[in-house]
């Protein structure tokens, strides 16, 4: 990781060592998709690279938004939107190609694949593929790991909510092969955290 990144992720760790432990479940799971979506050992190092910095837009939310235990109301969910924008330009003028990949998918994990997400509401293959993987590994992390607002899912209804989302919140290739791999997943084989 280069030095600049680097430092992002570290102030990102003091503030929340949950959120560094999310960035790694992601990033495993988000390489694994690739891979098994047949992209290069090569882009898979660079998307795995990247995903890790999908939330680092976080760094500039307030923190009693972020850590709020009840619901967000609409000005309070206005905030946490922008750190997609946030993140991407946290990355700015930072080289590598993984770094490119990594602003768009920090840009990007929260599109739609029915053009409903934020921040730019694109929708199906205008929204770059890394960041049609991350969107699927975010959620299947978020469901099924506690938050402040409220408990973890069990791992059969995050499953549940995310397939009825195929098409929707999701593209559907990547929800398939996300589905191919749940074996591997709930067993937690492949993607704990060490």
């Amino acid at each position: 990781m280069s030095q600049p990144t680097g430092r992002l992720t570290a102030a990102l760790e003091r503030r929340s060592a949950d959120t560094i432990a999310h960035q790694k479940r992601i990033a495993r799971i988000a390489g694994r998709l690739a891979a098994d979506m047949g992209w290069s050992e090569e882009e898979g190092r660079a998307l795995e690279l990247a995903a890790s910095m999908h939330d680092i837009g976080k760094l500039a939310l307030p923190h009693r938004v972020l850590a709020k235990p009840g619901a967000l109301d609409p000005f309070e969910r206005k905030i946490v939107q922008t750190h997609t924008v946030l993140g991407a330009l946290l990355l700015l003028g930072k080289a590598g190609t993984w770094v490119r990949l990594a602003r768009s998918i920090a840009l990007h994990h929260h599109e739609r694949w029915d053009g409903r997400g934020y921040p730019r509401r694109l929708a199906g293959s205008s929204i770059p593929a890394g960041a049609r993987i991350v969107a699927v590994a975010d959620v299947f992390d978020a469901l099924t790991h506690s938050r402040v607002y409220r408990p973890a899912f069990p791992v059969g209804r995050a499953v549940e909510y995310m397939r009825l989302q195929r098409g929707r919140h999701f593209d559907p290739d990547v929800m398939d092969c996300f589905l191919d791999l749940l074996p591997a997943i709930s067993s937690h084989q492949v993607f704990q955290v060490a």
